[in-house]
């Protein structure tokens, strides 16, 4: 049997003088975030007009940019964090409205669970699912849907990578269901009539 060996990827990471590896790696990770959420969202979505969608935006960038920096041997558990936070809110500071404060949410928790998914699957197409389904009000289980289309996001890789485990287990899925009823609610509560 003749196999072919897969090609060697390497990343690299571009330093400024004077900076370390640590702060190269998360400020890449969150500029990386931020053009996957900017390629997400439409031209004439105005974030700052959706409160109630930030938390899950903020939640979004953060799931992404530490699944980044991850890949690059950066754990942010160990007060990288906050740098990655400060970062982050460096960076999107030119979406109006939009407050990296605010990931402690339900809604921005389940941004963070699904962020990380895309980073791990390399889809582009999950943030404008969430605003289609919480945004019809008609559709009861939005969150049961919006769960539907996150296992068909991580089915293709789990074929490519067998060992990992890419759905979302027992309390992930109970964090993304917490997370749509707040965004519903908090649609439903600050949506001018």
């Amino acid at each position: 049997m003749n196999r072919r060996k897969p090609p060697l990827r390497l990343a690299a990471v571009a330093m400024a003088p004077g900076e370390d590896r640590q702060t190269a790696v998360l400020r890449k990770a969150a500029s990386s975030a931020l053009e996957v959420l900017k390629a997400q969202l439409l031209p004439d979505m105005d974030v700052s007009a959706m409160h109630w969608f930030s938390p899950f935006l903020a939640g979004y960038l953060m799931g992404y940019a530490r699944q980044m920096a991850l890949k690059h041997g950066i754990d942010c558990e160990d007060g990288a964090l906050g740098v990655l936070a400060a970062e982050l809110g460096r960076q999107a500071a030119s979406l109006p409205g939009f407050g990296i404060s605010r990931i402690q949410t339900p809604g921005g928790e389940a941004g963070c669970l699904v962020g990380r998914l895309e980073a791990l699957c390399g889809t582009r197409h999950l943030v404008g699912q969430v605003s289609v389904r919480a945004c019809r009000s008609d559709e009861e289980d939005a969150g049961i849907a919006f769960l539907t289309d996150c296992d068909n996001a991580a089915d293709p890789m789990q074929s490519r990578a067998p060992t990992m485990s890419l759905r979302f287990n027992s309390q992930e899925r109970a964090a993304i269901l917490a997370g749509f009823a707040y965004l519903g609610q908090r649609n439903i509560t600050e949506t001018p009539t």
